[in-house]
């Protein structure tokens, strides 16, 4: 590590840009479709008009309770009565599905159709979807066509999934639709009174960006990332020490100049580079230095160890929580890994999926002098209509290690999707009693990360850096190179 040079850098913060193409979005003009709008909330409660009225004004100024109290009987008034999805007469115990901008970006560029396009203008602008609009929106979703190949596939794929979950969290419950960007315009106090207030547990899609975590997930039950951190490099290397279970990685901070690359990634036959500013990509070994150092002028850079490209399935999805009935031999629910993963945050009281990284490749590779580097969602795409239970014969759980482990409900994988909200019904995740365990079980993730970081970058966590106006969600940079050792299991800078 000493041939490593560490520049100095003036700021650790990093601007985030939202991977699916949002930047796009934002240039779009959509005031006059707002102008004409009719379908507004109606029967909504005090505490569901107090959210809508913040979420509308960027200074969220709840004191203002008259207004508040305006708004929603103008909304009333000018609009016709609905009916209720559910019998749920409580605000309380609605329950919020909190999304990403990405999501609306798919609704909108997908061209799936020109109903969609419009649900997807209010997801963005407005922030916000109330179970007395979801009707439309359903039927709309119902009507999207199953794309077979390209980047169609993929939007009609991700507007499915969102059928099946919406479907499943409106089982006897009222579901509100939350853009999570749009919560940053209120301040923290606020934005805990309002949410607890109005919802009795909020659910996230997964993989939710870092810019969407704002649900403060001390003040309610948050199946979903508890803190920006969990959505970062910093999730990762907590689990591989809490494990002793993960690929070499090296996360390097903002501004570093690699002379050389770091001897724990030196000898991978392709690399895992994950930024704030880029999707996730695989890179061939021998000529990522002079890539490497370009991305680290702007972002910092968690890199890992990747196996070389095989055609069996290198990425496996473990979901959660855990059919207990399963039996079988070479369950990768009972891989060692996750059991130690599970039993330290209590998984069986959330929902999400394990990433397993298969790092043995027991096939005959054909090398070529390809130079390209691709792109890491395409391999988490592959075989996105299946979920491999079991070890394939003949290999054993040391060649599968812990990559991630995410939390919420995805999009992208419509099997696994679709056993998620399965098992989040049978095994009454979102039903009162468990509500105390999943902030029990945030309370575990959020300690876990917190830890590393007052070890292992010299204690500099989230209060260490200045506020940024306008107020954005963001997780604590490296503040050096730290580095995870799979032969020792362990962390070390």
């Amino acid at each position: 590590m000493a041939d490593l040079m560490l520049t100095e850098h003036d700021s650790l913060s990093q601007d985030l840009i939202c991977s699916e193409g949002m930047c796009e979005v934002p240039l779009l003009s959509f005031g006059e479709y707002f102008s004409s709008r009719e379908d507004m909330v109606t029967s909504v409660s005090g505490d569901l008009g107090e959210l809508s009225a913040s979420l509308a004004s960027p200074l969220g100024d709840d004191d203002d309770e008259e207004q508040t109290a305006q708004l929603s009987n103008l909304s009333a008034k000018d609009t016709t009565p609905s009916q209720p999805s559910s019998d749920v007469p409580s605000s309380g115990s609605r329950t919020a599905f909190l999304f990403d901008s990405s999501l609306a970006a798919f609704l909108m560029m997908g061209n799936l159709s020109t109903s969609l396009k419009g649900h997807a203008v209010t997801l963005f602008e407005v922030g916000k979807l109330a179970d007395e609009q979801m009707r439309d929106f359903l039927e709309q979703l119902e009507c999207v066509n199953h794309f077979a190949e390209g980047e169609a596939q993929r939007y009609s794929e991700h507007a499915i999934a969102l059928l099946d979950i919406l479907r499943s969290l409106r089982k006897g419950r009222e579901v509100d639709m939350l853009r999570g960007e749009s919560l940053l315009s209120l301040d923290k106090e606020s934005l805990i009174r309002v949410l607890a207030k109005s919802y009795g547990i909020v659910v996230s899609m997964a993989p939710l960006s870092c810019d969407a975590c704002t649900v403060p997930s001390s003040s309610l039950p948050f199946i979903g990332p508890p803190v920006p951190e969990a959505c970062s490099p910093w999730m990762r290397l907590a689990i591989y020490l809490a494990t002793g279970s993960g690929p070499a990685s090296v996360y390097i901070p903002k501004g570093t100049r690699l002379s050389r690359l770091p001897p724990a990634i030196a000898h991978s036959p392709r690399l895992l580079v994950t930024s704030t500013s880029h999707e996730p990509q695989h890179m061939p070994t021998h000529n990522a230095l002079i890539a490497l150092n370009d991305i680290l002028l702007t972002t910092p850079l968690f890199v890992q160890q990747y196996p070389h490209y095989s055609e069996e399935d290198e990425l496996i999805y473990v979901p959660f929580p855990f059919d207990e009935d399963e039996s079988g031999e070479g369950l990768f629910a009972k891989h060692p890994a996750v059991l130690e993963l599970s039993s330290r945050i209590g998984l069986n009281s959330l929902c999400g999926y394990i990433v397993l990284l298969r790092q043995k490749v027991t096939r005959k590779v054909v090398m070529t002098n390809s130079t390209s580097i691709s792109s890491y969602e395409n391999a988490m795409l592959r075989g996105s209509q299946k979920i491999m239970s079991c070890l394939p014969p003949g290999s054993s759980y040391d060649e599968y290690v812990l990559l991630d482990c995410v939390f919420g409900i995805p999009l992208f994988n419509s099997a696994l999707n679709e056993t998620i909200c399965s098992r989040m019904l049978g095994k009454g995740i979102l039903e009162a009693d468990n509500r105390t365990n999943i902030q029990f079980a945030n309370k575990a993730i959020t300690d876990m990360i917190t830890e590393l970081l007052m070890k292992w970058n010299y204690g500099h966590i989230k209060s260490s850096f200045p506020s940024t106006e306008p107020r954005k969600s963001e997780f604590v940079p490296p503040v050096r190179i730290i580095c995870y050792d799979p032969v020792k299991k362990e962390v070390y800078a």
